[in-house]
């Protein structure tokens, strides 16, 4: 299956990058945001550590998403542990986005004006929003074809 390979990859390549963005180019937006406004340098380590802790959320994210895709190269497509590698996603993207939301409030909150750290957790924040509200809906999707399956086997 070429095709899962490719996303495999895609995921990796997905990892390393948020990885890259945390560990080099968030201390660099930190750091410029607690020169430039006095007011955030004493909250510069609690963006830090709130962008290192949502690394989690991302890494199980990638995870419930390769073991989804070995489902899928298994030939068990409407198997019910692909329901629940769904809930994982979901609840990790909940996480992640209400960690970005609490540091959008607290960068809000200190007056800084819209800056690059802003736009990242903005984007970052609309990302895990989005991906929630998609995987959500493909989880009641996939719910009903299993229930489906089992019927038209029930049946057989």
């Amino acid at each position: 299956m070429k095709k899962l390979n490719f996303l495999r990859a895609v995921l990796v390549m997905i990892l390393l990058t948020v990885i890259y963005v945390a560990i080099f180019i968030m201390p660099e937006i930190a750091e410029g945001l607690a020169l430039k406004y006095r007011d955030f340098s004493s909250y510069k380590n609690f963006f830090l550590i709130i962008v290192y802790i949502s690394l989690v959320p991302v890494g199980l994210i990638i995870y419930s998403t390769f073991k989804l895709l070995n489902i899928i190269e298994k030939e068990r497509k409407f198997d019910r542990k692909a329901i629940r590698e769904f809930d994982i996603i979901k609840y990790s993207s909940a996480i992640g986005a209400f960690l970005y939301l609490v540091t959008l409030l607290l960068v809000i909150i200190k007056r800084v004006p819209i800056s690059a750290a802003m736009i990242s957790l903005l984007i970052a924040e609309l990302g895990f929003l989005a991906l929630a509200m998609i995987s959500s809906i493909i989880k009641k999707l996939y719910t009903l074809a299993v229930e489906l399956k089992e019927e038209s086997d029930f049946i057989i």
